[in-house]
């Protein structure tokens, strides 16, 4: 049984949903006047969508005279006009099936007692949203929940807001790294963050007294150039040491260092840095050498970039000498050569037929070795991995993270990604949905920004290009094994550490980029706030596949909650959503500790057109986002399962019928439900009878936006097959 308000349209507008058409939606607890705010504060966030069926909703404007009538309550009385779920809704009626019970107790993996509420509104008036999400617990099942451990959680509208108790305390897994790059703010009790998502803080949130010490409750991970370290060292030695000249180029010039010593010598420095108290805190536990800006030293007889990634090994392994040296052990993550397969798989989208050593034409270019990074280049498909750089021993030794270095590019709002008929649906040419092109406003989060024409098709490639690297660095880390298990690994390079990731607070600068913008523009697009579907989603996925999780945002002075800021991004709402995201995925934090082999049925990224002609099958918008893995946890044969479709309308649902056939014994099926843009996970146990199961023998049955059947098995080198099965019956 749940509780639902019942919500009233009264005035017509733009948004499709008729005047007097009725909706449910389900609610915690509190009076008729508090879960009006809460249902305009969804509204304003866009994400009233999700929870109206059969509509195409657009954000109204503040003051759009929108309303909604509450049948048989005042606003002070507390909410008693509820109906019991599946029970007498009218035909245009919809409940969203995702939300927890709305009042004490738990159910299907949620605890919903958790309280809290914080008054109070930004320096424009808006609203903290405040509204807790539940607890989220371990479970076992014997089937899926139908949009696994999705809940409703409203989007902070307030500006420069991040209230972190929104969420119950909950527990990450001790391998993960979570740094979290927001603000710290002045009002007690409002900085309550480790334990909610975050192990560590980063440079950019800054202490109140930027002088004094560092307090002492946060551990910290920190990414700096440090040129003044250089300086220090430089003065210590003098003009009479060879090592000085090379020293003060760095430090005043950007000139790259090519002498090792001189190197270490800044490496030394480097870390007291670290020492300092403003920097300390509760201790410095990682650190990452960024020096993206540099000139190269001429006439050395090393190129560019080997002369780059030289100075950062020497930096970092000299760091971690004198750290130990002090009695500390420290860790590097590489946000400077931080990708270990190449960072843009879909230029390498075309087959590895042709590459000179070890052809492959059934893997897309980028899983072949000749395209990993420069410094963990290996020699064959056999030794993927070369430990040719001191950054690569640095990984193969456990002391250096590497994995996925990018940031979210783009962002969108609720509206769709394509292009559409005057009659609402989807313009096709040659058979083909149209993506958008056009450019406008819109908000988000309460946070103006403009789209741009490669917010659609050339977000999909980032967004699908960051599932071809966590995949993809698997398979090199196993030595180019399919379908690899979670802890295999190239012979030699067993004590590597597990991925790393990287993500922003707001967009990084791309979109638009052409246009010739002036640097005032150019640094607006660099502080768009994120999509929160896609914010989710995606910090689920850096959760479940990567351990070092390194938050960046410009640094971050102390204000008020709310407080008004200048030349910065206004909307913090991702940050409570990267929270939730981590808190969903730590649902399966058995699987950091449990061996699991992937489960992935198609390549991410493959013949999207970008090297020779594309395939209309290989379309985002006929291959949602699926993967996850088969193990054995808890004596049961397990199947976790990711699954997402970041470019579907946020008002319509796709269902995913998966089940296993081993030699003919099916399992039972199972439909998940890929809601709007919403990120589905979930874990459960599949029949004994299995026993044996690969990830071949699991199927995976959709349709997709133009209604076209697509039934996947769940290893990518197999055949597109044809002749659809049916679906055993459900479980």
């Amino acid at each position: 049984m749940a509780n639902y308000v019942e919500i009233t349209n009264t005035v017509a507008d733009v948004t499709g949903w008729p005047v007097n058409t009725t909706r449910y939606l389900r609610y915690t607890s509190g009076t008729c006047q508090e879960q009006e705010a809460l249902i305009r504060a969804m509204w304003s966030a866009g994400q009233y969508a999700q929870v109206v069926a059969m509509t195409t909703l657009v954000r109204p404007d503040a003051d759009s005279n929108k309303r909604w009538s509450e049948r048989g309550c005042s606003n002070s009385d507390v909410i008693t006009d509820w109906q019991p779920d599946t029970v007498n809704y009218p035909p245009d009626g919809y409940v969203e099936n995702d939300t927890p019970p709305p009042s004490g107790g738990s159910s299907a993996g949620f605890d919903t007692t958790y309280a809290f509420s914080l008054s109070g509104s930004d320096a424009g008036g808006r609203a903290f949203v405040s509204v807790p999400a539940p607890k989220v617990l371990p479970i076992a099942q014997a089937k899926p929940r139908p949009t696994g451990n999705s809940y409703l959680f409203p989007v902070q509208t307030a500006l420069n807001t991040v209230l972190h108790k929104r969420h119950p305390p909950f527990t990450t897994h001790p391998k993960k790294v979570l740094i979290y790059p927001g603000r710290l703010y002045t009002d007690p009790d409002a900085n309550d963050l480790i334990g909610r998502g975050w192990t560590h803080t980063s440079e950019s949130a800054k202490q109140e007294d930027v002088n004094g010490p560092y307090p002492s409750q946060f551990k910290r991970a920190l990414e700096m150039p440090n040129y003044p370290a250089a300086q220090q060292a430089a003065s210590m030695i003098g003009p009479s040491d060879p090592r000085y000249q090379q020293l003060m180029d760095w430090a005043t010039q950007k000139i790259l260092i090519t002498d090792e010593s001189a190197c270490q010598l800044y490496a030394q420095f480097f870390w007291q840095t670290f020492r300092q108290a403003d920097w300390w805190g509760g201790g410095v536990e990682f650190f990452s050498v960024n020096q993206e800006v540099f000139t190269p030293r001429p006439n050395t007889g090393v190129g560019d970039y080997a002369q780059w990634y030289r100075q950062v090994g020497w930096l970092s392994q000299g760091i971690i000498n004198a750290a130990a040296a002090d009695g500390f052990s420290i860790k590097t993550c590489l946000t400077d050569h931080g990708n270990l397969c190449t960072v843009g798989p879909y230029f390498h989208d075309d087959t590895a037929a042709g590459v000179a050593v070890d052809p492959d034409p059934t893997i897309p270019r980028y899983m072949h070795f000749s395209t990993i990074d420069e410094p963990f280049r290996g020699s064959s498909q056999t030794a993927p991995l070369g430990e040719n750089s001191v950054l690569a021993s640095l990984v193969k030794q456990g002391k250096a993270y590497v994995g996925v270095g990018s940031y979210q590019q783009h962002t969108w709002d609720n509206q769709s990604l394509f292009q559409k008929n005057p009659d609402g649906s989807y313009k096709v040419e040659n058979g083909e949905l149209v993506w958008r092109t056009d450019r406008r406003m819109t908000t988000i989060a309460s946070q103006s920004c403009q789209l741009y024409e490669d917010d659609t098709r050339i977000a999909m490639l980032k967004i699908y290009g960051r599932f071809a690297r966590y995949t993809a660095n698997m398979w090199f880390r196993a030595g180019c094994k399919h379908l690899p298990w979670s802890d295999d690994r190239q012979a030699g390079w067993e004590g590597m550490l597990g991925q790393s990731s990287q993500f922003r607070v707001d967009g990084e600068s791309e979109s638009g980029l052409s246009a010739g913008f002036t640097q005032e523009q150019i640094q607006e697009i660099n502080r768009r706030p994120l999509n929160p579907d896609w914010t989710e989603a995606i910090g689920m996925a850096d959760y479940l596949f990567t351990d070092y999780l390194r938050g960046w945002m410009q640094t971050q002075f102390p204000t008020a909650l709310g407080a008004a800021v200048t030349n910065d991004s206004t909307s913090r709402a991702s940050l409570e959503i990267y929270q939730k995201a981590f808190q969903r995925a730590s649902q399966l934090n058995w699987i950091n500790d449990t061996r699991w082999q992937l489960v992935q049925p198609k390549f991410f990224i493959f013949k999207q057109g970008s090297q020779g002609p594309a395939d209309p099958f290989e379309a985002f918008y006929r291959k949602p986002i699926i993967v996850g893995g088969l193990a054995t946890y808890q004596g049961e044969i397990t199947l976790w399962l990711y699954g997402w479709w970041p470019c579907q309308d946020v008002d319509k649902t796709t269902t995913v019928t998966v089940w296993a056939d081993v030699g003919g014994i099916q399992s039972p099926s199972y439909p998940i439900q890929l809601v709007g843009r919403t990120a589905f996970l979930d874990h459960w146990a599949l029949p004994s009878a299995v026993q044996g199961i690969k990830p071949e023998h699991l199927y995976f049955q959709f349709v997709d936006f133009l209604g076209q059947k697509h039934t996947w098995r769940g290893d990518y080198r197999l055949a597109r097959i044809t002749n659809h099965p049916t679906p055993p019956n459900p479980a």
